[in-house]
């Protein structure tokens, strides 16, 4: 005879008669163990027979960034750049907390909590190629939100109340 293992909590769930709970909520995983013990998923870079001209040999939203005079606070920081570096040799996907950690300058100071970022704003999964330069502009009323993969990010609309609620 055999069965499947099952947790002492399922087995009061049955034996008690509570009822089932569904929901249409997303959950994200967010892995916060050392970036060594995470798993990950290997990808294919080809940096080893990339050519580079020098151009871009660090991030491309920095030199954009840079070249249109934004303010030093719309800057990305040395760290950023450094993570962002580290990545792009990196055999291995890019996991939720460096992903974090690459977010858009402007909201540097907004919070430093990776559940409230992940819960209030959405990542573009396309990067934003030519077209960069026209998206980052001095002006915050015209200007897209944009991290260090050149990844575009949105304000989930039912985040609007929450982060009024606590930038208040």
């Amino acid at each position: 005879m055999q069965g499947r293992c099952i947790s002492h909590m399922e087995m009061l769930h049955v034996m008690l008669k509570y009822l089932e709970v569904y929901t249409n909520l997303d959950f994200i995983c967010i892995a916060t163990m050392p970036l060594e013990l995470q798993a990950g998923i290997a990808i294919d870079t080809d940096t080893s027979d990339k050519v580079e001209d020098g151009a871009y040999v660090g991030a491309v939203t920095a030199s954009v960034r840079r070249n249109n005079d934004l303010a030093q606070w719309r800057q990305h920081t040395p760290n950023q750049l450094l993570i962002l570096n580290d990545l792009k040799l990196s055999k291995m996907s890019v996991d939720k907390i460096n992903r974090f950690s690459l977010r858009p300058p402007e909201f540097l100071e907004l919070s430093d909590n990776v559940g409230a970022y992940y819960r209030w704003f959405y990542i573009s999964k396309k990067k934003i190629k030519s077209e960069l330069p026209l998206y980052l502009s001095a002006s915050l009323d015209s200007s897209w939100w944009v991290d260090v993969q050149q990844r575009q990010l949105g304000v989930r609309r039912k985040a609007f109340s929450e982060i009024i609620e606590w930038c208040e």
